[in-house]
């Protein structure tokens, strides 16, 4: 027998744990595997926290004005990563 839980966005990252605790208390299972993955950090990539937060305002944009004015506001200090 086996139990699936699809958790997206929920406001807890341990329903699974949460799940497979009660299922072990009510006698419905004698193992369970609980695991995730959390997505809702900063970016992890190596570039400045500006550029970060310009790549994150570009997913974000939805008009072509509003592409255009990140790219314009894009300065050469940007592409200087951090160690």
């Amino acid at each position: 027998m086996s139990f699936l839980l699809i958790a997206i966005l929920t406001s807890s990252n341990m329903d699974g744990f949460v799940s497979g605790i009660g299922m072990i208390a009510a006698g419905a299972y004698e193992i369970v595997v609980a695991g995730g993955v959390e997505t809702m950090s900063d970016v992890p990539i190596r570039h400045s926290r500006k550029m970060r937060s310009l790549m994150l305002r570009a997913n974000k944009a939805k008009t072509p004005l509003q592409k255009l004015g990140l790219l314009a506001s894009i300065r050469p200090d940007f592409f200087v990563p951090e160690v």
